[in-house]
């Protein structure tokens, strides 16, 4: 018996330095799949997350961003981003179209209200100077203006009404 296991205590060291070294291997590469893993998971999430900003920025009105396309993503990703970067240039287009629609709008009401205060000046100045027919001729433009006045807030008006959908379209055959 003593024999037996003079024998064996040295297989039984050989056996627990290989299950140490099987145990480090393993837990060597756990570690490694850890550190892959999260490689891998930040490549894939930090795309995802730039756009999840780029599509709060949009939502929340503070800028019209555009996602810069990397190398390297998958094509899934870089459809999707190209997609959102086609949205926001429309959007920006949109932006400026309102604007200068705005800035147009704001001067061709200047133009004729600019035009009926004048007139209207002068005539209070100088009603009882003024001949009679220049004082109709002065009342005459003062009514051309506010009509066109009043015709380019009617046209504002009725875009108003096309955008919240209030107008119905309803196409139907005339004669020309």
């Amino acid at each position: 018996a003593f024999s037996q296991r003079a024998l064996e205590a040295p297989g039984r060291a050989r056996l627990a330095r290989a299950a140490r070294r099987i145990a480090f291997l393993v837990g060597l590469a756990g570690l490694a799949s850890l550190a892959i893993g999260f490689s891998l998971g930040r490549r894939l999430s930090q795309p995802l997350l730039a756009v999840i900003g780029a599509y709060r920025d949009l939502a929340e009105g503070r800028r019209t961003p555009e996602i810069p396309l990397r190398s390297g993503w998958a094509r899934e990703l870089r459809s999707l981003v190209e997609k959102f970067n086609d949205m926001a240039s429309r959007l920006r287009e949109l932006d400026q179209m309102k604007r200068d629609f705005v800035n147009s709008a704001t001067h061709e009401l200047r133009s004729p209200l600019g035009a009926i205060e004048s007139s209207a000046k002068l005539m209070l100045r100088s009603w009882n100077s003024l001949p009679e027919d220049e004082r109709s001729e002065m009342l005459r433009h003062i009514q051309k203006n506010a009509r066109s006045l009043g015709g380019l807030v009617t046209n504002l008006l009725e875009i108003s009404r096309i955008e919240r959908g209030a107008v119905e379209f309803a196409p139907r055959i005339m004669d020309l």
